[in-house]
């Protein structure tokens, strides 16, 4: 039975002391409970395989044994932290629907469940048997009653525990700093996917924050004064690395569905519809969709199914009633199934099997037929087979993209030379308006000229939707090109595809036209329809020489096509043929190798895919960096030539000195994939590169593990025929190891020798505890394979050399401290600096045992950069240790921050609350104040709503006046005013004491307002001391200037609490309805454009739209004011007509962007329309300020953002600084396949200006540090409660109750500023009491203010914080 693997030992499970336990007190007695953070890797010398390093909540960091040895040190408390979940199982005590964690099963009652915390605090009856399941698939264990059994308290991280700052922490100063302490408040989950990984903590400055315990195997916080965590039976808890066996499955049914599966419901009305309680509801429209096939949109987090029957229907099932419908449809790229054993069952009455059919299973092929029985013919490997639908599974799209099985495309015949023929066989008029296209289709000249002499007003006119220019250039008459360019023909004029002149003289092949087009001075870098220009075309159709005329010209070479592919994407696709081509376009100076197709693939990727080995050197001839530049999956350009069977651009990419032990998301290694694919030829060639061979995948499994679990019935001699060398090789050398009938072996069991002979460890177990000697199954393999690792073992031993596997990946910290010793060689290694790329001895780290720089590098570094291990040691090949750089002088970084976080503080304080962009000039008798231009026009204060009857003006003297002024200074007003150079300093002196001695009477005063006293005498007996002490006779309003900061403030850009972000960069939009208002849909579609392209220009995303019926990342409409919208989302309220709200849009991932139809939309600046008596708005402005909260980016307080809360009313139209870093804050920049940022950590900024400025892109500021993205909260007002709640539920505050019969009225704030109105599913204010939807907008503080005229009467304040 096979153990279920996410019942395996993974980073972020809660353990505590087991068994075998001989540690002592290193985990703070019994009942202490610590977090697994790493796991153990063989050849490690601190953590072997089978080991975990634990960190305990009370500091301590060690290792312990989970199956070493035979010993079990630890036992499993909670596995919630990595995802565990039981879909559709709800604890019948506390009413937790989808069970996290353990599920524990009564067998004494029926379909009685409990949690983990509901069993261990002995709910239920203590006499009744229970089971345990680890996981959603596992086995059960039968469990003795509880009752009598000993309880442990738990004691840790639990709610009410004082903590610290732990060994994971990266927060800066949000603590307030080293030591200080702070309350754990609550424990939940990060995400929907976890559960109880992190911990809430509320600090000693009452800031609230998330903290990670378990969450990836991180642990922020240590834990200084315990709190009870509940208890636990030791004997009901399972062994750490003892993995849980898999249920047995009783059919294919049970299989959890998919996104994209097919779903048929076949179940009666009246079952469905007692089902569909609590998964979804009953709709009687539901009855209509029974029997429909339809499409899995997504799956809820309750484990119920959202299925999709048409564009606008969707309709939420219990998983129980939908029955998955395996439908193919020719072109479908699919996947036959490797067990051998089903495909001959399936198969009977399918087609059924022929041994031929073996190649076959585990390979990708295309559908190119459907038969009527549901049969389908496949093709694969060359060749075609009948299966059963049940044989063969849908190939995944990511996958699809890097493995190169699309076949190509036939072109169909030219509609070009169909509309010559036409033009050719008219009849028509000699006077016909069309009739100079036909003479040019004839190539008549003389005609052509005697039309042009008649009819000059004719050169443009249209026949076949073509002109005559168009169809000379086409058939490269020259000397009828250059008359009708005498004749003023329009060059750039398009035909009804969008093709130029210059595009038919690509289509046609002719370089003497297209050069005379050029010269008259046509576009060069036109685009028709598909986006394409006519160097796109001339590439695609092989012309070398109009390319090369096109190139000379200065035809940008860097401009994709609707697909994103540049002409060189294309020319690379051509294949051998196009190898001129290709040499043209690399030798263009202006040419960007970087650049990337919609997929993500940059040119050396898509070369490594088509296996051009030419274009693959011309490209790390211009960018060598551009080796080991990954895709957004990971991969490299050398996975793309594994996977692909490329060994030539294989071989190139590691003579460039690629990483051949780099992995990709699944942590796969180039090796992988080959030995995955059964590329024999390859798998010498990456061992001989010193490719690692016992590198482990996600899975745990080697390539080993991969040889002996694929491929084991595909002959060796079956790929001979190809003519590659790679089996001939692979075969000489096991023949010459003197492996008896090593011809007869299967591709598997070779490649399984093979790797043996090379060291491979045959012993070394995966995650679902299997060793490559439990995968052989056959006796013949098994000796083989022990053979050959015996072999392996006397060459060793006999110093007969061989390679060895390379050095595992070790994620040690330095910190830890020891229990296991595993003794462990290293050695020195001369090889290439990965940074300067300099020849030289390299530096060995410790603890994690990699070479990657030279010494002059390594000075400078703290991490390694290769695993990002903190470095301990840095030593030279003599042993002898290389010293680290000198850090500069300076302040402690601590205090900067904290100087930093104060001055952010201040900056709050006096800003202008209404626009957030000036500073507070006026202050009013109520205390409260504004800036000059928006205090000026009001009538009320913005914050207490009290009539404005005085304002009070403030200055401060300017900071600094460098030298004497001019004459006409005097009279300068605002920032940087200067004092005459005639006042004495004796003068200027007092007036600095008497102005900031005003200053210092300003909270005296806003207290005096508060208590209702009047401040204008106290502030004119102020000003009076000022005049008083003017010597010089200079006005005083003219020798100060307003208040401001001695430093320009910093805008601060503002992201979402959870950072909510897109995980790919190739997003995709589709738009499902069209404003009814002025602008048609090409019109729509033209200023979306514009606006998207406002973003992908600045950031690593790309943006293409779809047809309506398609899935999409973003979806677009334009609603009227009561939408779907409003009543299903907290965040977004209906749309309130003409003006007020004019759109919104969600987060990440959710993507809808959504206008209010109700405006009148355009192209072009907002303004008031006198003819129509309305606001025209600009479409591109508002989409893409929304496009930007698609993003996940917040409203900014820079006052000339366009990300601003009034930028649309500011009419600030182009993207800020702030934005941009945002963007990079949230997804990197555009040069996310260098290595800029970490260049700028190394302080390539001072020390090599010209490299970062000539490699790194100007629109990356890398050598200045991105601010930080929140401003900094104010502080809690006196008398403030706080309030956890859980998120969407409705929260009530009640305030002023007792009191209101006083005559009081009540006021309330949000985080100090006023609320006024209500807002549908988002707030509702009442007379005494305020509602509220607990979400992350609605976070913060609300105050009630009860006043009775000037008088206050009593104020309360909550701070509400969401519990996901």
């Amino acid at each position: 039975m096979d153990p279920d693997p996410q019942a395996g030992v993974q980073v972020g499970m809660r353990v505590v002391r087991g068994v075998d336990w001989k540690w002592g007190q290193q985990d703070g007695g019994e009942g202490g409970v610590g977090t697994v953070v790493e796991l153990g890797r063989h050849g490690s010398p601190s953590t072997p395989d089978r080991t975990v390093v634990v960190q305990w909540d009370q500091g301590t960091r060690t290792n312990y044994r989970a199956g070493y040895q035979g010993a079990h040190d630890l036992l499993l408390y909670d596995n919630a932290q990595i995802g565990v979940r039981h879909p559709n199982i709800i604890c019948d005590c506390c009413k937790k629907h989808g069970l996290r964690g353990m599920r524990w099963k009564c067998r004494v009652c029926f379909d009685y469940d409990l949690c983990t915390q509901c069993y261990m605090h002995n709910k239920h009856d203590l006499a009744h048997a229970f089971e345990r399941y680890e996981t959603a698939h596992s086995r059960p264990v039968t469990l003795s009653p509880r009752q009598g059994l000993p309880r442990i308290p738990l004691r840790g991280i639990f709610q009410g525990a004082k903590v610290v700052r732990g060994p994971d922490w990266e927060w800066g100063s949000q603590d307030g700093g080293e030591g200080k302490q702070g309350r754990v408040v609550d424990i939940r989950g990060w995400d929907v996917e976890t559960g109880r990984s992190v911990a809430s903590v509320t600090w000693a400055d009452g800031t609230t924050n998330v903290y990670r315990v378990g969450h990836k195997g991180k642990v922020d916080l240590k834990c200084v004064g315990e709190a009870a965590g509940g208890f636990y039976y030791k004997e009901h808890l399972p062994r750490l690395g003892k993995p849980a066996e898999l249920q047995r499955r009783v059919s294919a049914d049970g299989q959890p569905f998919q996104r994209g599966d097919k779903v048929k419901c076949l179940l009666d009305i009246d079952v469905l519809r007692d089902m569909e309680e609590g998964h979804g509801g009953w709709n009687p429209r539901m009855a209509e969709f029974i029997g429909q096939t339809g499409t899995v949109h997504r799956i809820t987090d309750r484990g119920d199914v959202r299925v999709q029957f048409n564009h606008e229907t969707r309709w939420t099932f219990h998983p129980g009633a939908l029955t998955k419908h395996n439908s193919f449809w020719v072109g479908d790229v699919v996947r036959v199934i490797d067990d051998l054993d089903a495909v001959k069952r399936l198969q009977a009455g399918h087609g059924e099997w022929t041994d031929d059919m073996a190649p076959a299973l585990g390979r990708v092929g295309k559908v190119v037929k459907v038969f009527g029985d549901g049969n389908l013919r496949v093709a694969v490997g060359g060749q075609r087979w009948t299966f059963s639908p049940s044989c063969l599974v849908a190939y995944r799209p990511e996958e699809d993209t890097n493995l190169d099985v699309a076949e190509r495309a036939r072109e169909n015949k030219s509609s070009l030379s169909v509309a010559l023929d036409k033009l050719r066989a008219q009849k028509s008029d000699p006077e016909h308006p069309g009739r100079l296209v036909v003479e040019a289709a004839l190539g008549n000249v003389a005609r052509a000229l005697d039309l042009l002499r008649r009819h000059p007003e004719q050169v443009d006119t249209k026949n076949q939707g073509r002109t005559a220019l168009q169809v000379a250039a086409y058939l490269g008459q020259v000397e009828l090109v250059r008359l009708l360019l005498q004749a003023r023909a329009g060059v750039d004029l398009p035909d009804d595809e969008g093709h130029t002149a210059l595009h038919y003289a690509a289509l046609g092949n002719q370089p003497e036209a297209a050069r005379m087009l050029l010269s008259a001075g046509c576009g060069a870098d036109a685009l028709d329809g598909t986006r394409s220009t006519a160097l796109h075309l001339a590439v695609q159709r092989g012309f070398l020489e109009v390319v090369v005329s096109l190139c000379e010209r200065g035809c940008d070479v860097n401009l994709p096509d609707g697909h994103a592919n540049t002409p060189l994407h294309s020319a690379i696709s051509a294949g051998a043929g196009a190898n001129g081509i290709v040499e043209v376009l690399t030798e263009v100076p202006s040419i960007n190798v970087a650049a990337a197709d919609s997929q993500g693939f940059t040119l050396l990727h898509h070369a490594s895919l088509k296996g051009h080995a030419l274009a693959v050197r011309r490209i790390l001839a211009r960018a060598r960096q551009l080796v080991d530049a990954k895709k957004e999956d990971g991969f490299t350009a050398l996975h793309l030539a594994a996977l692909n069977n490329h060994r030539e651009v294989a071989q190139i990419l590691i003579q460039e000195g690629c990483d051949v032990n780099v992995r990709n998301r699944k942590l796969q290694s180039p090796l992988h994939l080959a030995v995955q694919q059964a590329h024999v030829g390859l798998v010498p060639l990456l061992v001989d590169a010193g490719c690692s061979i016992d590198t482990e995948d996600e899975e745990g499994d080697t390539a080993l593990h991969v040889a002996l679990q694929r491929h084991q019935l595909l002959p060796l001699v079956a790929d001979r025929a190809g003519g590659d060398p790679g089996p001939l090789q692979l075969l000489s050398r096991l023949q010459a190891s003197g492996l008896p009938g090593s011809s007869e072996l299967t591709v598997g069991a070779a490649v399984a020798c093979f790797l043996a002979l090379e060291g491979a460890d045959v012993t070394y177990s995966n995650h679902r505890g299997r060793s490559p000697l439990d995968l052989a199954t056959e006796s013949r393999v098994l000796k083989a394979l022990q053979g050959c690792a015996q072999r392996f073992r006397e060459r060793q031993a006999s110093g007969g050399g061989g390679a060895a596997s390379g050095p595992r990946h070790v994620l040690s910290t330095p910190n830890t401290v020891t229990n296991l010793h595993v003794a462990a060689a290293t050695g020195p290694e001369a090889a290439e600096c990965l940074v300067c790329s300099e020849l030289a001895l390299l530096v060995l780290f410790s603890p994690c045992q990699h070479r990657t720089v030279c010494e002059e590098c390594a000075r400078r570094m703290k991490k390694c950069i290769r695993c990002q291990v903190v470095i301990n040691k840095k030593l030279r090949p003599d042993g002898s240790e290389v010293a680290s750089a000198t850090p500069a002088p300076g302040p402690p970084r601590q205090l900067v921050e904290e100087l930093q976080s104060r001055y952010r503080q201040m900056e709050e304080r006096i800003t202008c609350p209404i626009c957030i962009d000036s500073h507070i000039r006026l202050v009013f008798q109520c205390g409260h104040g504004a800036c000059a231009p928006c205090g000026a026009a009001l009538s009320a204060c913005p914050i207490c709503r009290q009539p404005i009857r005085d304002r009070i003006q403030i200055f401060v003297p300017a900071p600094h006046c460098p030298s004497g002024p001019e004459p006409d200074s005097e009279s300068t007003m605002g920032r940087g005013a200067c004092v005459p150079a005639k006042v004495s300093g004796a003068a200027q002196g007092g007036r600095l004491g008497a102005v900031l001695g005003g200053l210092c009477l300003l909270p005296a005063l806003l207290l005096l307002a508060r208590l209702g006293a009047p401040a204008a005498p106290a502030w004119s007996a102020a000003q009076r001391e000022v005049n008083v002490l003017d010597a010089s006779g200079v006005p005083t309003a003219q020798v100060l200037s307003p208040l401001s900061p001695l430093v320009p403030r910093k805008r601060r850009y503002t992201l979402t609490p959870a950072r909510l972000r897109w995980d790919h960069f190739n997003l995709t939009y589709r738009i499902l309805s069209f404003p009814r208002n002025l602008l048609s849909p090409r019109e729509t579609r033209r200023g979306l454009a514009a606006a998207f392209r406002m973003w992908s220009e600045v950031s690593p995303f790309s943006f293409r739209e779809v047809a309506p019926e398609q899935p999409s990342d973003l979806r677009i409409g334009f609603y009227p004011a009561n939408h779907t919208d409003c009543l299903a989302s907290a965040l977004h309220h209906c749309f309130d007509g003409p003006t007020g709200e004019l759109a919104h849009a969600f987060f990440p991932p959710h993507g809808g962007i959504h206008f209010d139809d109700s405006e009148h939309w355009v192209l072009g600046p907002t303004r008031y329309s006198w003819k129509k008596g309305v606001w025209l708005t600009d479409l591109v402005h508002v989409a893409a300020h929304e496009i930007g909260h698609a993003l996940g980016l917040m409203h900014s307080q820079h006052g000339q953002a366009l990300m601003h809360l009034n930028a649309t009313l500011r009419g600030w139209k182009a993207l800020s600084q702030d934005e941009l870093w945002g963007l990079h804050r949230l997804y990197g920049c555009l040069d996310r396949l260098f290595v800029c940022a970490s260049w700028a950590r190394k302080g390539f900024c001072d020390t090599r200006r010209r490299l970062m400025k000539r490699l790194c892109p100007s629109s990356c500021d890398f050598c200045y540090e991105f601010p930080f993205p929140t401003v900094a909260t104010t502080p809690p007002p006196p008398r403030t409660k706080t309030r956890l709640v859980p998120e969407g539920r409705n929260v009530t505050f009640r305030c002023g109750q007792k009191i209101l019969h006083k005559k009081g009225k009540v006021y309330w704030y949000k985080d100090q500023e006023p609320l006024e109105f209500s807002y549908p599913g988002y707030l509702a204010l009442g007379e005494a009491r305020l509602s509220i939807i607990a979400n992350a907008v609605n976070e913060g503080t609300y105050t009630c203010v009860v006043r009775r005229h000037q008088r206050v009467l009593t104020t309360y304040s909550w701070r509400v914080r969401v519990r996901s």
